[in-house]
């Protein structure tokens, strides 16, 4: 029997974040929790009903699943989820959304040459890169968050993976990086993690890339929803070269270009969309510099038809 969900709430503004909640299978009923498949489709009941929305959903520990919907319309909505795992499938509500929250002018959209926000009212981009704050101590993170308040800037670059760069030779003590550390593997030395500076060993082949680290991204769902708060883009940037080998997060299917493996990677962005596309104020970047990166030769979806000539990448 499907579990019975436990929605975020039974009402929700236009362009906010509509969460289905679910208890599941956990660490100790199946062998890895997030590869477990969910996904919930969302109807809109009213006229014009529109077409149906499928949405991924995704493993936020403890046996909780998450799926999350930003509505594009007033009314009446309902869901029904679909799943791998019988306590998941099949369950279903309805919901009501209402008018938008005041000051909340929706996602920003491209028409034309321009960009507006939903409510056609134009968007001026001024941004900034802070590229790894999300990988940062909290102190520095609660800063950041501050300068951003008396600045100008409506827009801010930041990555999902950290650096390993002139700039940056730790690792991501505090926060954790994106997945879990593998017991008995060279992160797990407390002498290598904590080590800081050029001489410090690679951590490469430490992490566990089909287990997510599930602190490091309830965090990162908290510091995108501030920069809502304050009306600041989160512009995401998905990949980026800038690991030098410490993590291996650059190059997680492999060194050679030719025989990339793309699973790894697919599965990462799948996490990724479930967990952040229903916040209104994310802009996706698939790469960062992915020339530098020599390893994605082919580039993450191979599969696509790119209008540049094979091998080029497609980001």
């Amino acid at each position: 029997t499907s579990a019975a969900p436990t929605p975020l709430s039974s009402s929700v503004p236009i362009y906010g974040q509509y969460e289905i909640t679910l208890a599941g299978p956990s660490e100790a009923t199946v062998a890895n929790p997030f590869e477990v498949e969910l996904s919930a489709t969302f109807t809109h009941t009213e006229p014009p009903t529109g077409t149906p929305i499928v949405v991924g959903g995704f493993y936020d520990g403890g046996g909780t699943y998450r799926v999350r919907f930003s509505p594009s319309a007033e009314g009446e909505w309902k869901y029904t989820t679909a799943s791998s795992a019988a306590a998941l499938d099949g369950s279903g509500g309805e919901f009501h959304v209402v008018k938008k929250a005041a000051g909340d002018r929706g996602p920003v959209v491209s028409k034309g040459s321009g960009l507006y926000y939903s409510d056609f009212t134009p968007h001026v981009s001024v941004g900034t890169t802070c590229y790894q704050w999300a990988s940062k101590g909290f102190d520095m993170q609660a800063q950041t968050l501050e300068t951003l308040k008396a600045s100008p800037f409506n827009k801010i670059r930041m990555t999902t993976f950290p650096k390993w760069y002139i700039f940056n030779r730790a690792n991501p003590v505090e926060t954790g990086a994106p997945y879990a550390i593998s017991p008995g593997s060279a992160a797990a030395n407390a002498s290598a993690w904590t080590c800081v500076g050029e001489h410090c060993p690679s951590l490469s082949g430490s992490f566990d890339l089909k287990r997510f680290n599930v602190s490091f991204w309830q965090n990162y769902d908290r510091l995108v929803g501030a920069l809502k708060e304050q009306g600041v883009i989160a512009d995401i940037i998905l990949f980026h070269p800038y690991d030098g080998g410490h993590w291996g997060f650059d190059c997680m299917g492999g060194t050679d270009a030719e025989k990339y493996d793309t699973a790894l990677d697919k599965f990462y962005l799948r996490y990724a969309i479930a967990r952040l596309a229903s916040h209104s104020n994310v802009w996706w970047s698939m790469a960062n510099e992915w020339s530098f990166n020599k390893c994605k030769g082919r580039g993450v979806n191979e599969s696509a038809k790119s209008p540049y000539p094979s091998p080029s990448p497609v980001w």
